[in-house]
């Protein structure tokens, strides 16, 4: 950029150059990968700036977490799933079974576990040869059995004919109670042995904790106040301090040119010649 300025004897063009600036660019930090040790033993990153002893001493490792992801206790898992589904099949089985031989629901029941759906519900009431059923045709055919034989000794309006209906109605409540009793019986059996079943699957869970809890500890061993490793010349400690958040890739930010500075250019005044004599 030029720039004229005037001078007594006529203009003189005088050169400003623009101050150069330097532009530096941040160079990004790249954290160094970090190795399992007995203190870490998930490798996290330790904390320490430029080789020291690691980070801050951290607590033992989660023990339990460890063990529920080891194989051993994720295949007696899978088994134990399998066996509850079993034990909950067998389950609504024998109360389906139950409710079909007794042709409904007895007085009090209560489906706790919804086993039953409604075409369970459906093929017990249409079964004629249901306990429901044997006892409701029984009490039909023992009434009119009776209302024929009064009929033909003449005592059909006699008082043996309240006599005999109050004594048929004992004896259906009497047989319906009893089945009832019969299916709730059978209930139990079933109910108790599905419950029996999942407490014993239950009860295999802490043994087998005992017995896997040791190599776990064998395995990732700890020791009281140890904190991260002796890191290395470049970096933090190699183990087990509390883990550092990752450090960000530096952006450079755009730089904004400087602005030159005006610079001042005095006139130079040429003397004039002197005339000689």
């Amino acid at each position: 950029m030029a720039r004229i300025v005037a001078e007594p004897y006529g203009p003189r063009p005088a050169v400003i150059a623009p101050r150069r600036t330097t532009l530096r660019t941040a160079i990004p930090r790249v954290n160094p990968p970090v190795r399992p040790s007995p203190g870490n033993p998930l490798g996290s990153p330790g904390g320490g700036a430029g080789g020291g002893a690691g980070g801050a001493p951290t607590g033992p490792p989660d023990y339990m977490r460890l063990l529920r992801d080891s194989p051993a206790y994720q295949a007696w898992m899978a088994n134990a799933t399998a066996r509850r589904t079993g034990l909950a099949s067998d389950r609504a089985r024998n109360i389906r079974s139950l409710i079909l031989q007794f042709g409904g629901l007895p007085a009090g029941f209560r489906d706790a576990y919804g086993d039953l759906r409604p075409e369970d519900m459906a093929a017990a009431g249409a079964n004629q040869f249901g306990v429901e059923q044997g006892i409701t045709r029984n009490y039909e055919q023992g009434r009119e059995d009776m209302h024929r034989s009064l009929a033909a000794r003449g005592m059909l309006q006699s008082g043996d004919l309240g006599y005999g209906e109050n004594q048929a109605v004992l004896q259906r409540g009497q047989q319906e109670h009893d089945a009832a009793a019969q299916f709730m019986t059978a209930l139990n059996e079933a109910v108790t042995g599905y419950t029996g079943g999942l407490g014993a699957i239950n009860a295999e869970e802490a043994p087998l904790i005992a017995q896997l809890l040791p190599q776990i500890r064998d395995m990732y061993p700890y020791t009281p106040g140890q904190g991260g490793g002796a890191g290395g010349g470049a970096g933090g400690g190699a183990g087990g301090g509390t883990p550092a958040a990752p450090l960000r890739t530096a952006v450079p930010a755009p730089a904004r040119p400087a602005r030159p500075r005006p610079r001042v250019v005095m006139p130079v005044r040429r003397q004039r010649p002197r005339r000689r004599p």
